[in-house]
């Protein structure tokens, strides 16, 4: 059985193991080994004990995509390279997706453009892609009040590949 983790002691370490945690919270031995540490070693840091060398920052933003900023100030964007950040980790809360679907279907009604169930379930996911791009934590209610409308309205906006395509006619089968 794993001990508990001990509360970080700097700022720097808080950050570090956030990041970890940010990344899917993978096993601190798994974390370490991509950045070419031991598990020791990156336990240290993540209490605040020692400090990364730079090549150890540099893994840190090669590998898994890091703000330096972020990690050494707490400034900026977590990830400068998006690619490298994991998708979310959180299950999609279906009670937000429901809210999503019902703000879509309003939007629609309003501006009298009918949409079918599958139409509006896919622009609810694309919503929900939106919506974590642009909040840190959506299970912020405030925040996310705020933000759904204006999102909604820019991606009814916005053509979507997936509706804007027309379907390839069907063949009879004879």
């Amino acid at each position: 059985m794993a001990r508990p983790e001990t509360e970080p002691r700097t700022p720097l370490a808080r950050r570090l193991r956030e990041f970890r945690r940010l990344n899917g919270d993978p096993d601190r031995a798994e974390f370490a080994a991509s950045l070419g540490v031991a598990k020791s070693t990156l336990a240290s840091y993540e209490r605040g004990e020692s400090e990364p060398v730079a090549s150890v920052l540099v893994a840190y933003r090669d590998r898994h995509g890091a703000s330096l900023s972020w990690l050494l100030a707490g400034e900026g964007e977590v990830f400068v390279r998006r690619e490298l950040a994991p998708p979310p980790s959180r299950p999609i809360d279906p009670a937000l997706l429901e809210r999503l679907f019902e703000t879509l279907e309003t939007l629609h009604a309003e501006a009298g453009r009918p949409s079918s169930t599958a139409s509006l379930a896919r622009q609810a996911a694309h919503l929900h892609n939106m919506l974590i791009e642009k909040i840190r934590d959506v299970r912020d209610e405030l925040v996310v009040q705020a933000v759904i409308p204006a999102l909604a309205r820019s991606l009814m906006e916005m053509p979507i590949a997936a509706e804007t395509e027309p379907m390839p006619a069907r063949q009879n089968a004879s």
